[in-house]
């Protein structure tokens, strides 16, 4: 039988190729990047207008995963039909306080069609600004919200703004949040942006609790943008930028997750300009992690 040359010179090339990716990943130091996920509220107009336009074009620009937000207008069966067309996924559900307070029967159910893992809420049970005295109550219901969940399967998390990094003369409030939460119950989505803007270091919360972040929403805020007034007026749209060109530490942010074994890192863009910033975001982490 005559050698099929161009079969033998395919098979050849493949070959090579996969023994170069393995030899890079042996090398020491060699990291892989993480899977990254959007937070679909990054898009919201466009989620409304045209869900399936959308959701192509959040595949089209590399993502795998994304996050839901409490916004989603179509039903579960919907949702998840339109993610399984586009080859995406979602690990992670948002729901407002009240709905965990009133419909957790159908956000378990919710998240059983989606698949997710984590159920969170965006936003804490109570009146703003924090104070102290309103802690006890706000964990009492996130460890009974907790406990419901992983009966049922799943994780539950609390998504960080700003507010939590309020300090008093007994120290900083999201203390008290993470000291009068239980552990096995209750985990944080940390989102950078807000919690330098309220006075946080997102790599020392790390430092001190990694053991309980799920999740990194990753934002970068523009540079000169005021921090460490969680009761001023939060900064306007446009202060988040691309990832890599503000003024957050995401080196030492991202090498901080790496070190906590985070599960999800995500892209949420709150700009006007969201649409070109998010496929340059996501090119930053691939550099940052193809460079490691």
């Amino acid at each position: 039988m005559k050698p099929n040359v161009r079969v033998h010179a395919a098979v050849l090339s493949t070959v090579v190729a996969l023994v170069a990716v393995l030899l890079v990943s042996a090398q020491p130091g060699a990291t892989t990047m993480p899977p990254v996920a959007l937070q679909l509220h990054s898009l919201l107009d466009r989620m409304h207008a045209d869900p399936d336009a959308t959701l192509k074009q959040v595949a089209d620009w590399g993502f795998q995963e994304v996050e839901d937000s409490v916004f989603r207008k179509l039903s579960p069966v919907e949702f998840k039909a339109l993610l399984e067309k586009h080859g995406l996924t979602s690990s992670i559900q948002h729901y407002w306080p009240q709905d965990f307070d009133h419909k957790m029967d159908q956000i378990i159910d919710e998240c059983r069609t989606l698949g997710v893992k984590y159920v969170m809420t965006p936003v804490l049970p109570q009146e703003v600004p924090l104070t102290r005295d309103q802690i006890p109550g706000i964990a009492r219901k996130f460890n009974a919200w907790g406990a419901r969940l992983k009966e049922a399967g799943f994780k539950f998390a609390y998504h960080t703004h700003g507010q939590e990094f309020i300090a008093d003369d007994q120290g900083v409030l999201f203390e008290a949040i993470v000291e009068q939460t239980d552990p096995e119950l209750v985990g944080f989505e940390l989102d950078i942006y807000w919690a330098l803007w309220g006075g946080g270091d997102p790599v020392d919360i790390m430092k001190r609790h990694g053991d309980r972040v799920y999740a990194l929403h990753l934002k970068d805020m523009r540079k000169g943008v005021a921090v460490g007034n969680p009761l001023g007026e939060p900064p306007a749209g446009d202060a988040v930028v691309v990832l890599g060109t503000g003024q957050m530490d995401l080196p030492a942010i991202l090498a901080e997750a790496e070190r906590h074994k985070v599960p999800h890192l995500i892209i949420e863009d709150e700009s006007p300009d969201a649409f070109r910033q998010i496929p340059l975001s996501l090119k930053f982490l691939r550099d940052f992690y193809a460079r490691k």
